[in-house]
């Protein structure tokens, strides 16, 4: 598309003497009617936004020419070369663009992972700084409660043997007297002395400081 010079100053929003400036100063080779008026191709335009920018930079005139100059030559090899070119270029660009996207999903899969991290390593300080505290009601009241299971398996093992020796001198105590019943006729005091000594023995075994479980392995 082309454009006069009116028309290119209006769309690149600066003054017509500002473009012909330009063109002095950087030699710039507009197309021409044959009434001699300058036409202006988007190309020229881009050229001159380009000049516009790094004046604005202060950059010198001999480095904009040879920035000008590299635009040039890749323009020409473009034009050469045809459309198969830029469906290339404009395939590497889509190329970029997904990279760009893996790499930024990738970013944010390893924040959250990193994120994750910090919380399970923040819930196990916590976890070792209540085990530290000796204020923790509910810490205290979870090993009360396991010390109260133990104490109470540990009386039932202590309970259950007591029960067991009281059964065994009970029947001992059954033989004694099945032996002794014969001779109560002619020992009364003595017969009457061994069913007490007998029965003091049960009653003393009930009163005596229980052994705890694991003593009867030793």
């Amino acid at each position: 598309m082309s454009y006069s010079m009116a028309e290119a100053a209006k769309k690149l929003g600066v003054s017509v003497s500002l473009i012909r400036r330009y063109e002095r100063e950087f030699d710039l080779q507009f197309a021409r009617t044959e009434q001699g008026r300058c036409l202006l191709t988007d190309q020229d335009l881009a050229n001159l936004k380009i000049i516009r920018a790094y004046r604005q930079q202060n950059l010198p005139l001999e480095a904009i020419k040879a920035i000008l100059s590299r635009t040039a030559v890749v323009e020409a090899a473009t034009e050469s070369t045809g459309p198969d070119i830029r469906e290339v270029i404009k395939a590497l660009v889509a190329r970029q663009d997904e990279l760009e996207a893996v790499v930024k999903a990738q970013g944010l899969a390893l924040e959250q992972l990193t994120q994750e991290n910090h919380r399970l390593l923040g819930a196990n300080q916590d976890l070792v700084l209540r085990l530290e505290a000796p204020g923790d009601h509910r810490l205290v009241q979870r090993l009360e409660t396991l010390e109260e299971r133990a104490r109470a398996a540990e009386e039932s093992l202590d309970a259950e043997t007591k029960d067991e020796m009281i059964r065994k001198l009970q029947r001992r105590l059954l033989d004694l007297e099945a032996a002794v019943a014969t001779e109560i006729s002619t020992h009364d005091d003595d017969g009457e002395g061994i069913l007490e000594e007998l029965a003091k023995a049960i009653q003393a075994q009930g009163a005596a400081p229980r052994k705890k479980w694991w003593q009867f392995w030793g």
